[in-house]
């Protein structure tokens, strides 16, 4: 099971990876950075928009919820976050 895991790239630690990765991204948010680039599911990551926009789109999670909840308005509203090493 943790192997599995392990190699699994979620559109959120890919978000990390993008931060790193492209200049015009470190200045977005979670929900912003659709705006600017696009995922690719077939490769698991996320390329530069080459034209157009989109709204992007969090999934309601109530108060009560816990760490769930603040990890959802800890990305609304932070930028260049990095937990990846």
């Amino acid at each position: 099971m943790l192997d599995k895991n392990e190699n699994m790239n979620t559109m959120i630690l890919t978000w990390f990876e993008a931060n790193k990765k492209f200049e015009k991204g470190m200045n977005l948010t979670y929900v912003e950075f659709p705006t600017k680039f696009v995922w690719v599911s077939q490769k698991k990551q996320w390329k530069p928009r080459k034209h157009g926009y989109s709204i992007g789109r969090l999934t309601y999670v109530p108060p009560r919820s816990g760490e769930c909840y603040y990890m959802i308005i800890l990305l609304t509203k932070q930028k260049k976050i990095s937990f990846i090493q």
